[in-house]
């Protein structure tokens, strides 16, 4: 079962994209969950509108990330039972609209909790209004959301100013340099892509700090390990980071396994190691660490062996 989670902060355009997306495409054996703060939900009603309207989930008693007995978990296989009997077929696909106060990260590790392995078939989609300034914007719910996206959908560039364009599209490339943008109405781009992009081949040349809420990218230079030490750095960062960190994604070198491996991980979420399906050459290996206040000798604590070399930090 493929699980997409489509985020952005309050107004971004998360209900009108999939309002469109519902009503041109195959939903047959789709279904949607509705997070909304708030015992009226407005969401739910308008993409109840669409002609091609699915199986939809509203749950309206506070936001996934953060309320207590509203993991959205038990909400899926609820809904897969429910088309199993009602269809025969088994559920394909669960698309959920968080919140738009929703924190990515906390509610990724809420899935994980419920449905171990979950990370080899999730999507996370980011719709942010392209006139947005990210620079201004101190909202640590709306970063988090961005460094956890796998896709990032740029609503409303039809009434946004080149120089609004160009400046969001910067201030992406900062936040999260491994992202897929797509265009503006095409969600469907997103959450029917055939396979989430691993990543970009090149090393990200980042050379600005996205400034206005603290947000460290920190590029290491990972030498030749083995899987356990390497998965074990992970979980140390994580630990020591706690909620702070955002995204950990790259390419490394494993002993006794040809060709370089990509390892990432998502709100402290570790997904399984995964070998690239085709050589890259010329590609050295690297890390992108994306944090909150991340201080340097956070990464060389987490190592004693040195197996990870801080390259850079901005």
């Amino acid at each position: 079962m493929d699980i997409v989670l489509v985020t952005g902060f309050l107004g971004a355009g998360k209900t009108t994209r999939i309002v469109r997306w519902l009503e041109r495409a195959q939903t047959g054996d789709t279904a949607l969950i509705v997070n909304e703060v708030g015992q009226i939900g407005l969401d739910s009603i308008l993409i109840g509108q669409a002609d091609n309207a699915v199986q939809m989930q509203l749950l309206a008693n506070g936001c996934l990330c953060c309320s207590s007995g509203n993991s959205p978990g038990p909400v899926i296989a609820q809904l897969a039972d429910a088309h199993l009997r009602r269809t025969g077929r088994t559920l394909q696909r669960v698309v959920i609209e968080a919140s738009g106060l929703a924190r990515t990260s906390q509610l990724l590790r809420e899935l994980a909790a419920f449905y171990p392995g979950f990370s080899n078939a999730l999507r996370v989609v980011c719709v942010i209004d392209a006139r947005t300034d990210l620079d201004l914007q101190a909202q640590p719910e709306a970063i988090d959301q961005l460094a956890c996206a796998d896709f990032i959908l740029r609503s409303r560039g039809d009434l946004a100013s080149a120089v609004e364009q160009q400046r969001c599209t910067a201030a992406i490339s900062r936040i999260n340099p491994f992202a897929v943008l797509v265009d503006d109405d095409d969600l469907a781009a997103a959450i029917e892509a055939p396979h989430v992009p691993i990543l970009r081949f090149d090393a990200p040349q980042l050379t600005a700090r996205a400034s206005g809420h603290d947000v460290v990218v920190a590029i290491v230079a990972p030498r030749r390990t083995n899987a356990g030490y390497l998965i074990e750095w992970m979980e140390n960062l994580a630990g020591a980071c706690g909620a702070q960190l955002l995204r950990i994604k790259g390419l490394v070198e494993l002993e006794g396994a040809p060709g370089l491996v990509c390892a990432q991980s998502v709100g402290g979420l570790i997904s399984p190691l995964q070998p690239l399906a085709r050589e890259v050459r010329d590609q050295a290996p690297f890390l992108v660490v994306i944090a909150r206040q991340l201080e340097p000798q956070v990464l060389s604590s987490c190592d004693p062996e040195q197996h990870f070399s801080l390259r850079k930090a901005v």
